[in-house]
């Protein structure tokens, strides 16, 4: 199953929901991801790292048109935490 992204407006608030692919390939705005709870999942899963605390700082939107019609067209959320990195 393909996942799904979360279209938004330029104030962050949710107007939807659309196949990632289908997303990208069209010019609507979408969150890079959902919450929180996935910037954690995704430090683990991706870079396995486990994370105490995280919180939000900043946002931004940005756009970029590659070759081929994908595009990303992104609310992107900047998110600082802390991890303890475990020596054995």
């Amino acid at each position: 199953m393909e996942p799904k992204v979360i279209l938004v407006d330029y104030l962050d608030n949710p107007l939807g929901e659309m196949k990632k692919g289908a997303a990208h390939a069209s010019p609507l705005l979408h969150r890079a991801f959902s919450t929180l709870d996935a910037a954690r999942r995704i430090l683990n899963e991706e870079m396995k790292i486990h994370v105490k605390r995280l919180e939000e700082i900043y946002s931004f939107v940005y756009y970029y048109k590659f070759d081929k019609g994908i595009c990303e067209f992104e609310f992107d959320h900047v998110i600082m935490g802390e991890y303890y990195l475990a020596m054995w």
